[in-house]
């Protein structure tokens, strides 16, 4: 019997695969290399996985679990809306887990990448977001006094 989650996972039949969970974690820190540039590098480790059971949904199907450590350094430059981020997380240890199975567990399979190259650029959109909610605060406003006038 499934257990009751948010999203209903089923069993891929054709390739008897399931939708597993996965997990992540970052923790690092940053410095100002250029304040005056904006220029900043990181350094960070990062932990991601996918576990041979689990916690959401149910467990039929197969799967790849393991998990990686990598080591991340970064390049960050900042501007006054604007940010780009450059990071290449650089794997110091994989591990396959041993994967569940309705038969039971078995010995996993799970691929590692050596490294990722991570690309990030974010834009502000304080000033836009909050005119958005200025006008849509105004305009429920208005509708309202008028359902009031007219009701």
């Amino acid at each position: 019997m499934d257990s009751i989650c948010l999203v209903r996972k089923e069993l891929n039949k054709a390739t008897n695969f399931s939708v597993p969970d996965q997990f992540g974690a970052r923790v690092g820190m940053t410095y100002a290399l250029f304040p005056k540039s904006n220029i900043a590098v990181s350094l960070g480790g990062r932990l991601e996985g996918l576990p041979a059971v689990d916690v959401i949904g149910g467990s039929a199907g197969s799967r790849r679990p393991g998990y990686i450590v990598s080591v991340e350094p970064g390049i960050i430059w900042s501007g006054h809306k604007s940010l780009f981020l450059v990071v290449v997380p650089y794997a110091v240890v994989r591990d396959r887990i041993p994967t569940w199975t309705v038969t039971g567990f078995r010995e996993g399979d799970a691929a590692f990448a050596d490294y990722l190259i991570s690309v990030t650029y974010a834009f502000v959109f304080k000033v836009f977001l909050q005119r958005m909610w200025l006008k849509l605060l105004f305009y429920k406003g208005i509708n309202y006094i008028l359902q009031k006038i007219f009701s």
